[in-house]
């Protein structure tokens, strides 16, 4: 007799943090997204940098020819300072699992700057309120 209860009890609470879970999901999707992937690539002595919403499917054309595309760190800068509410930008050092590269010889090859750079739009990114993370 016991046995069945605490069964039961066990049932019942697995289920009530399922349901918890999917609603925790739902009211998740409906919340804007706070959180972009920034993409960098040095071409012709310039840095260049790529920010999309977090999670979104992309091409390398997609990062590459993505309109908000600012070169160097000043532009970067302006780019930042106008997404809003973003809290958290994730800078990947390579293009996402399945993003073919172009074999033109003119293709940029996407990367991350050298530590002096990236200190630098840390700095940027800490007097923004924005944290940084490197992938």
């Amino acid at each position: 007799m016991l046995r069945k209860s605490l069964i039961a009890l066990c049932v019942t609470l697995l289920m009530s943090g399922l349901i918890t879970g999917a609603a925790h999901a739902q009211v998740r999707a409906s919340v804007p997204a706070t959180s972009y992937e920034l993409y960098s690539w040095k071409l012709k002595g310039h840095w260049y940098y790529s920010l999309a919403p977090l999670g979104a499917a992309r091409t390398y054309s997609d990062i590459t020819t993505n309109p908000t595309i600012c070169r160097d760190s000043s532009g970067l800068k302006a780019q930042l300072s106008k997404l809003p509410g973003t809290k958290e930008i994730i800078w990947m050092s390579d293009a996402p699992t399945g993003a073919l590269k172009p074999a033109t010889s003119s293709t940029p090859s996407i990367k991350h700057p050298s530590r002096k750079r990236i200190k630098q739009i840390r700095a940027i990114c800490s007097k923004l309120g924005i944290r940084l993370k490197l992938a």
